[in-house]
């Protein structure tokens, strides 16, 4: 007569036990700090010098995220500079490495971007303010 409640609380158990974490993860920025994180951002993936940087700010004036959008065990990285700045280099480029090269993937101007823990099309989707970024085989694509 007293399994009501207990069953009560196993169904509620396991409805919260099953329902689903946060469905994306924030991409945590860092400052480069080290010569060779700044050398890796300017020589590997490009970039020279950030278009704008704060002398009272340690680093490079580079900031970067590290994430695995495919699922392969390599982390893609994302680049922002660090301080605010406009223009077409002030948002936040993701790299992967293709054939021992580092190919940029997405350059988008929003600087705050979360990854889904879902993948599609072999990566996960990458959501700004603008809406999903979405991998359509060679780079992210706007899909909303």
């Amino acid at each position: 007569m007293h399994r009501q409640p207990l069953l009560g609380a196993a169904v509620l158990f396991l409805v919260l036990a099953a329902a689903p974490a946060a469905a994306t993860d924030d991409l945590a920025f860092y400052p480069c700090l080290t010569p060779a994180q700044a050398s890796f951002v300017q020589t590997e993936l490009g970039r020279g010098e950030p278009p704008a940087r704060d002398p009272a700010q340690p680093g490079s004036g580079w900031d970067y995220a590290v994430v695995d959008l495919d699922n392969d065990g390599v982390s893609e990285v994302a680049i922002r500079p660090s301080a605010a700045c406009e223009g077409p280099r002030c948002g936040v480029a993701v790299f992967t490495r293709i054939n021992g090269r580092w190919v940029e993937i997405l350059n988008v101007s929003d600087r705050a971007l979360s990854v889904a823990r879902q993948i599609r099309r072999g990566y996960r989707d990458i959501l700004s303010d603008r809406g999903t970024w979405r991998w359509s085989g060679r780079a992210y694509a706007l899909v909303n």
